[in-house]
């Protein structure tokens, strides 16, 4: 009993924007304080068209790797998915579902054209040692895809 408490500890923790809810990966990401101006902005932004995220590769050396040391499915496949907004007040949520990895590499033709995010970040219904090792990269990559530059026109 201990061990289980100890291990879902652990995946509570080291995926806290990823959840995992019958065997379906989301991302999901809290706002505070979001202005209308700011939610207007993030419901512009490129990265996302009529609720579908556009495919775009990982920059991993936005969190300090080399190429060598990213697994090489972060390499080949773009990410995409669903994303949904939802606000509350001056909070807003987002929410990514149904993700995918698509290729993004033609000369590589033995690879599939698109996978399930699941297949690879899900092990016996928990997520893989592989998954958690690349959290860091995949949360930067789907907060990079959101972020909302503020500034204070009053300068």
């Amino acid at each position: 009993m201990k061990l289980l408490f100890i291990l879902f500890f652990t995946v509570a923790i080291n995926a806290q924007e990823f959840k995992l809810n019958d065997n379906k990966v989301i991302w999901q990401k809290i706002l505070e304080n979001v202005s209308d101006s700011d939610y207007d902005r993030l419901l512009s932004l490129n990265s996302h068209t009529n609720g579908k995220l556009e495919p775009m590769p990982i920059d991993y050396e936005a969190v300090g790797m080399k190429r060598g040391n990213v697994v090489m499915l972060l390499l080949m496949y773009n990410l995409t998915g669903s994303v949904q907004f939802d606000r509350k007040e001056n909070r807003v949520r987002i929410l990514v579902s149904d993700i995918f990895f698509t290729k993004n590499v033609d000369a590589i033709r033995i690879a599939d054209n698109k996978m399930r995010f699941e297949d690879c970040a899900v092990r016996r219904g928990e997520f893989s040692k592989k998954f958690l090792n690349n959290e860091e990269l995949l949360n930067h990559h789907f907060n990079s895809l959101f972020e909302v530059s503020t500034y204070d026109s009053d300068w």
